[in-house]
């Protein structure tokens, strides 16, 4: 998506207020964190570093076990960034449960962020044990 910055903050070119550089077509580029436009909090489809998809399963792992995060917002980075949610944002309970998301990708940064959210499911459990 169109991405625009100015002091810092992040546009979609919608919002972008007069003055904004535009810093291109990737979301205000790769990050630790999806990234939302600060005007309307459209999600500007960033690239994401192997602890921005740490950032997102573990996400996905506080709203099953807790609850916590918005459901709508969830589902959008699961779909943008090819982690299939499946169970997970229904509360799965059950011996596949904690293998519900799994990251399409398979370099290892990626793997290790998936295994991480999967030690989180275990109460910090080895995460060797779920590959």
């Amino acid at each position: 998506m169109e991405t625009y910055m100015l002091d810092g903050a992040l546009y979609c070119a919608d919002c972008a207020p007069r003055g904004a550089a535009d810093v291109g077509g990737d979301g205000g580029g790769e990050a630790d964190t999806p990234q939302h436009c600060d005007g309307c909090g459209a999600f500007l489809e960033n690239p994401l570093t192997a602890d921005g998809y740490g950032y997102v399963l573990d996400a996905l792992a506080a709203y099953r076990l807790r609850g916590r995060g918005d459901r709508a917002t969830l589902e959008t980075w699961a779909d943008f960034y090819g982690v299939e949610a499946c169970d997970l944002l229904d509360g799965g309970d059950g011996p596949h449960a904690r293998q519900c998301v799994q990251q399409e990708a398979t370099t290892g940064a990626q793997r290790a962020a998936w295994e991480r959210a999967v030690a989180a499911w275990n109460g910090g459990a080895a995460a060797g044990a779920a590959s």
